[in-house]
């Protein structure tokens, strides 16, 4: 996306105003002064997520709640555009070891597995296509 905003401040300004035109057109509310910073290299060809830092827990709590239903419902929005919680650091470890052992099992000649959440663990399992038909 082209930039006309060449200051911390407008840049800052015109992500808040994009970060709310796209939430309004889903019916989403958009925190109270949200905090927002682009992540990665700021010389990198592609866009950069934005991490969305917001006032409170509850806050956090609510966008999530309130986006996820609508992604569900089909609404459509800006082709790339959703929204993840942080990880915490146990959760990071838990998804970096299944991605590991992923890979050791596709190294050693098993094929068709992929990572999946067995009660909130990340899992190495077969992998099922999503649009099977059991007749």
């Amino acid at each position: 996306m082209a930039r006309d905003a060449n200051t911390v401040t407008q840049i800052s300004k015109e992500d808040l105003h994009t970060l709310s035109s796209l939430l309004k057109s889903i019916s989403v509310p958009i925190p109270t002064k949200p905090n927002l910073i682009h992540l990665g290299n700021s010389t990198a060809k592609k866009p950069r997520p934005l991490k969305i830092i917001c006032q409170s827990k509850n806050d956090a709590s609510q966008l999530i709640y309130k986006f996820n239903p609508q992604m569900r419902n089909g609404v459509s929005v800006t082709p790339g555009f959703r929204l993840v919680r942080d990880k915490t650091t146990l959760e990071r470890d838990l998804l970096r070891q299944a991605h590991i052992n992923l890979e050791q099992k596709k190294d050693a000649g098993s094929t068709n597995l992929t990572i999946s959440y067995v009660n909130g663990v990340p899992t190495v399992v077969k992998a099922v296509p999503k649009n099977t038909n059991p007749r």
